[in-house]
C-alpha cells in the first residue's frame, strides 16, 4: 500500500453529506431527501407519490427476500457506472426488520433470542450494520431516513420527561449515528407571517439533549436549528 503524500488536504464539506433523518408521519422528510441532487430513493413505505426522484422498492419481488435485494442494490450502487449523487433509504426500521426476517429464516429460528447469548441480535445487527457502512463509505450523499419514538422517563425523584428518539433499537441507533456526520430530528414550529397570521415551519434540530436524541458532527455548524431545506443545509455547512 502505498501512503499519502504528508500534506494538508481542503475537503469541501458539502460534498457527500451524511445524514440520518427521523420525525412523525407527514412531517417532511421524504421531501427534504428530494431536495438533495440527483436523488435515488430506496423505499420501503410506498411514501413516495409527491416526490419526483427515481425510486427502487424493496418488496414486490417474488423471487427474492427484501433484504436479498436491499443488498444487491447496495453492491451495485457502490460499483458505481451511475449518474446519482445522493442515495436514500427510506426508512431505516423497515430494513432492519427486512434483516431480521431474512436471518431468523436462515437460521430456522422464530426470534433471534432462541439462539442464546445474544447470537442471534450479533448475527442480525453486525450484518445490517456492515451493509449501512459499505454504503456510507461510498461517494455520495448518504440521506437515511427513519420514522420517531417517544419515551418517557422518570428522574430519581419521580419527575417524568418525554424523549424523542429514532424507531430503532438503541444499540443499533447508536452505531449508524457514530457512520453519519448529522442525526437530526424534523419537527414543525410555529410562527408568525408578514401578517401577523401564524404558520408551520419546519426544522431541522440538530443537537442532541435529554429531550431527543441527535448530534453533528460538522465543525463549521454553528447552528442548532435550520429551517428545512437543502439549500439551507448546505449553507449552515459553509458556516
Amino acid at each position: 500500500m502505498i501512503l499519502p503524500e504528508n500534506k494538508r488536504v481542503q475537503r469541501d464539506g458539502t460534498k457527500s453529506i451524511k445524514i440520518w433523518i427521523y420525525g412523525t408521519p407527514n412531517i417532511g422528510k421524504t421531501t427534504f431527501a428530494n431536495q438533495f441532487p440527483d436523488p435515488l430513493m430506496i423505499n420501503t413505505d410506498g411514501n413516495y407519490k409527491y416526490v419526483d426522484a427515481p425510486v427502487v422498492t424493496l418488496v414486490g419481488d417474488d423471487t427474492k427476500d427484501p433484504w436479498e435485494v436491499f443488498i444487491d442494490l447496495i453492491d451495485t450502487i457502490v460499483k458505481g457506472g451511475h449518474t446519482y449523487k445522493t442515495i436514500v433509504v427510506d426508512l431505516l426500521e423497515d430494513v432492519y426488520q427486512y434483516a431480521r426476517n431474512y436471518y431468523c429464516k436462515k437460521l430456522k429460528i422464530d426470534h433471534e433470542s432462541e439462539l442464546g447469548y445474544a447470537k442471534g441480535y450479533d448475527i442480525i445487527r453486525n450484518n445490517y450494520l456492515i451493509a449501512l457502512r459499505k454504503l456510507v463509505n461510498a461517494p455520495y450523499n448518504i440521506v437515511f431516513i427513519s420514522h420517531e419514538e417517544t419515551e418517557t422517563i422518570k428522574d430519581r425523584i419521580g419527575r417524568e420527561t418525554t424523549v424523542f428518539k429514532t424507531a430503532l433499537p438503541d444499540k443499533v441507533a447508536k452505531k449508524i449515528s457514530g457512520m453519519v456526520e448529522i442525526t437530526g430530528r424534523i419537527s414543525s414550529v410555529s410562527k408568525t407571517d408578514e401578517n401577523g397570521e401564524p404558520v408551520d415551519s419546519r426544522v431541522l434540530q440538530l443537537s442532541a439533549n435529554k429531550e431527543q436524541y441527535g448530534g453533528n458532527k460538522i465543525p463549521t455548524i454553528k447552528v442548532d436549528n435550520i429551517e428545512l431545506s437543502y439549500d439551507n443545509l448546505v449553507k449552515a455547512i459553509k458556516g
